[in-house]
């Protein structure tokens, strides 16, 4: 079942990385697939936002998910950026 999940969750997101970066699909759908990457991005963002502040641990931890929160929100800022360019 997580294998199933896991390449179902890889497909949604290809295709719609993609779908959104080309320039044959129309802008509306473009826009329903830049949804969905930042639906996800920001749901992943706030749930390592979420372990960090709860967990009892190291420092370096906690630097390590607010890493991976700067790193998502940086691909979804340059995926935005290069959408808005094409236009």
């Amino acid at each position: 079942m997580d294998d199933f999940i896991r390449i179902l969750l890889e497909i949604i997101l290809e295709v719609s990385a993609v779908g959104a970066k080309s320039t044959r699909v129309p802008m509306a759908i473009r826009y329903i697939f830049l949804g969905i990457i930042i639906s996800f991005s920001l749901s992943i963002m706030i749930f390592f936002l979420y372990l960090s502040a709860s967990m009892d641990s190291i420092i370096i931890v906690r630097f390590l998910f607010l890493g991976v929160v700067l790193l998502i929100g940086v691909f979804v800022f340059r995926l935005i950026k290069e959408i808005v360019k094409r236009k």
